[in-house]
């Protein structure tokens, strides 16, 4: 069991450098935006561009758990996160990326690249050798023999992949095609025999993140980005911050800190 867990704190470490010593939003930038917003005027649409949604996708997810959790909302056991919320936040996200005629979008957007970027999509599981649902999963062997993963499989539209072998013990990232509260698949998970962790698959960047909070209509978004040996935990964090107006469908700039 100490191997094991040798193994995947490497892992973990290795990732948070590099993750942390490179922009990780840069593969997931669709291209620029085709419209605009300004800043607390409001518009006549509150529909968000798709190159808005697809760029916010993974961000949106993240706080709308993170939202399901902080409310002690009944629906934190749920897979599928609750539609209010993500909606909530991908529409609030994507007014702000957006936003093209106010100068700080353009900071967190286009010249830092602000985001999570944690992948809300999947969980890994570990297991231990031989574990026969597992390797009749990766074989496209269904029904796998164990009927509690095959009811998860049909339920949440689930894929298994295996991960690289870096120690005794094997694992693999499940995911979905839909955004997933990682928690709650992960509790299905850890229950079968021969598992020996199930957990969210989340890649932390020290470089940049961000935060959300709801107050009524509004949205309150801060965009961080580290400075000073991010690889170790940065010294510091620029941020900016933006209120967005759902049923106004407004965005407004509120401030920067260094």
């Amino acid at each position: 069991m100490k191997t094991n867990y040798f193994f995947r704190t490497i892992s973990i470490v290795f990732l948070a450098i590099v993750f942390s010593s490179c922009n990780p939003c840069e593969e997931m930038d669709p291209g620029p935006p085709t419209c605009g917003f300004g800043s607390g005027v409001p518009i006549s649409s509150c529909t968000i561009t798709p190159q808005a949604e697809n760029y916010f996708r993974y961000e949106a997810a993240q706080l709308a758990v993170e939202q399901l959790f902080a409310d002690n909302h009944p629906d934190t056991s749920q897979v599928f996160i609750q539609p209010d919320y993500y909606n909530a936040y991908i529409k609030a996200l994507g007014l702000i990326y957006d936003a093209t005629s106010i100068p700080q979008r353009d900071s967190v957007i286009n010249m830092n690249l602000i985001c999570q970027w944690n992948e809300t999509y999947s969980i890994m599981v570990g297991t231990g050798p031989n574990t026969l649902w597992a390797e009749n999963w990766v074989n496209n062997i269904i029904p796998t023999g164990n009927t509690t993963v095959d009811n998860a499989i049909s339920a949440y539209n689930l894929s298994i992949s295996p991960g690289p072998q870096a120690g005794p013990t094997p694992w693999y990232i499940i995911g979905s095609n839909q955004p997933i509260n990682g928690i709650a698949l992960s509790s299905i998970f850890i229950t079968l025999p021969n598992v020996v962790y199930a957990e969210p698959n989340t890649h932390y960047s020290f470089y940049s993140k961000l935060t959300g909070s709801f107050s009524g209509d509004v949205a309150h978004i801060i965009f961080y980005e580290g400075w000073g040996d991010c690889p170790s935990g940065c010294f510091g964090y620029h941020q900016w911050e933006f209120d967005v107006d759902l049923a106004q469908c407004t965005v407004t700039f509120t401030g920067y800190y260094p």
